[in-house]
């Protein structure tokens, strides 16, 4: 089984099989560990080895065997039935084999959302459930999805409309574009479309369409019932859970809502302040740096005659708050490119050495209002993952291969400082899965790690997918890049959420792989020697 990391994925019987896409925080550390692990749900899953596919239970035993009468095997729900070709058609049949659901649907097969795939007929689009039932007739120009697979995008005749995760029409297909990218998760479920040179947003679980003066809503999403909106970049205001206009457009800058307030600049290089969800003025805008409000305060800056900014602690009413002073105090992302990651009453700190020519950096709490990590000349790197865990690089760090130049390696430590991850093995440490874990790369592997930063599932891996429908973790090696240079993933293992195996394919010395089940058995071949390359 193959994974290809596109917004497009299809397996189609032009495309040979060697190919062929099988598509598819906590607040503390102690809470998450405490969390029971749910067991892996039953399942049917098509893999290859050595060229040829099977299907496997989640045991890594054989349901269908690598010799069938099959073609090609590609996943349906992962746990009742799978995709088949036959006589050159894909039919749905059941995990074992013996039952067809649907005898011949179509040469093309494509994933959508969870249990809904795409078919083709006459050049034309429909969808057909994960039973066999045809829910849309082929009469679409196109079909694919938007978001993290939450809903389903149409066309026709160059127009574009939107329907549910089951395939049910929300829009007819009037809009000119539409967003596809953004989850709804941290978006209300609201899609931003253009329609003849207007803007407009679209409500994916009320079905609702009107007309909006913005075209953008923050990948921050919504915080607290509120988004920053933009048009074209150029301006921001505010919008509400509905997406209706709190505060208008008319501002240079937007950012940061928390604890009611939010940072704004009227003019490109003026000063900031902060107004609440209202659009009243709470803090006159006087500081040359806003941050985000945390429950004691937030970090603002002033600018002196020469150019620099002193970063201190100030409270609602804009007043200075008796604590440390620093270079500099960035908003909760830690630092921009691959280490990227939100925490939002975390702050990284900085304070000038060698005459303002290198910093030392540190965190700050603005919850609590304390310094949790004094900056140090240990760290010039440093940022939130967790409000409990940081990554951090230091001065001299082994460094690692990079998509453009060498990155320096991170590590994790807790707020006590401790290492928990040392350096030299990542290049990028993330929280995944909404926070449950954190995921490292390097060198083109991932490792997983659960909140208490022990290994999960070491660095054998060029992708782990967590899969919290299925209750599993699969692990896919890389196969290389398609013709329009998305990467394409081969299925090679999977465990359970606590990152215990289940099944995995080995490579054996002559070139040949071997299926293994999640004791370390092997499944098949028993014997490798017809398979090897050699």
């Amino acid at each position: 089984m193959f994974l290809k990391f596109s917004k497009k994925v299809s397996c189609s019987l032009a495309v040979s099989a060697v190919f062929l896409a099988a598509c598819q925080e906590p607040d503390s550390a102690t809470s998450a560990a405490s969390e029971a692990y749910p067991a892996p749900l039953a399942l049917a899953i098509p893999i290859q080895v050595n060229g040829k596919m099977a299907v496997i239970d989640e045991k890594g035993s054989l349901l269908i065997p690598f010799e069938n009468e099959y073609g090609t095997l590609f996943q349906a729900d992962y746990q009742t039935t799978v995709w088949a070709v036959k006589e050159g058609k894909w039919q749905l049949i059941g995990k074992d084999g013996k039952n067809v659901l649907n005898p011949g649907i179509s040469d093309y097969i494509s994933k959508l959302t969870p249990g809904y795939f795409s078919f083709a007929e006459n050049e034309k689009y429909g969808i057909v459930d994960v039973a066999g039932n045809i829910v849309q007739a082929a009469k679409y120009d196109s079909i694919y999805t938007g978001g993290d697979d939450e809903y389903i995008v149409y066309e026709i005749a160059d127009k574009r409309g939107i329907m549910d995760a089951k395939g049910a029409p929300i829009t007819e297909a009037v809009y000119d574009s539409s967003d596809v990218r953004s989850s709804l998760r941290n978006r209300n479920g609201l899609v931003t479309a253009e329609r003849d040179g207007a803007y407009w947003v679209i409500d994916t679980q009320t079905g609702e369409q009107k007309q909006v003066p913005y075209d953008y809503i923050s990948t921050d999403g919504f915080v607290e019932g509120v988004a920053v909106a933009s048009i074209e970049s150029k301006t921001y205001g505010l919008i509400n859970s509905k997406g209706d206009v709190v505060i208008p457009l008319e501002y240079n800058a937007m950012r940061a809502p928390s604890e009611g307030l939010v940072f704004f600049r009227r003019e490109y290089n003026s000063p900031c302040g902060y107004m609440d969800y209202q659009g009243k003025v709470v803090i006159e805008a006087k500081f040359a740096v806003c941050g985000p409000f945390g429950k004691k305060g937030a970090f603002a800056a002033e600018q002196n005659e020469e150019g620099g900014k002193r970063a201190f602690l100030i409270d609602r009413t804009g007043a200075h708050i008796a604590a440390p002073e620093y270079a500099d105090a960035t908003e909760p992302i830690g630092f921009s490119g691959p280490l990227r990651a939100k925490v939002s009453n975390i702050m990284t700190v900085a304070r000038m050495q060698d005459g303002g020519w290198s910093a030392d950096f540190g965190i700050f709490d603005t919850n609590e209002g304390v310094e949790v990590i004094a900056p140090s000349e240990k760290y010039n790197l440093i940022g939130a993952l967790t409000p409990t865990l940081f990554f951090f690089s230091s001065p001299g760090a082994p460094e690692l291969p990079g998509p453009l130049s060498p990155l320096p390696s991170v590590g994790v430590i807790d707020r006590s400082g401790k290492e928990l991850i040392k350096l030299g093995q990542f290049s990028r440490i993330v929280p995944a899965d909404e926070g449950s874990y954190l995921l490292a790369s390097g060198n083109g592997m991932q490792a997983l790690f659960d909140l208490n930063a022990k290994e999960l599932i070491a660095q054998r891996w060029a992708k782990l997918e967590i899969n919290r429908q299925l209750n599993v973790i699969f692990g896919y090696a890389a196969l290389g890049m398609d013709d329009e240079g998305d990467p394409i993933y081969v299925l090679r293992a999977a465990y359970g959420l606590d990152g215990k195996p289940l099944f995995s394919v080995r490579e054996t010395d002559c070139g040949a792989a071997q299926l293994l089940n999640g004791q370390g058995k092997v499944v098949w071949p028993q014997d490798v020697k017809p398979y090897c390359l050699e």
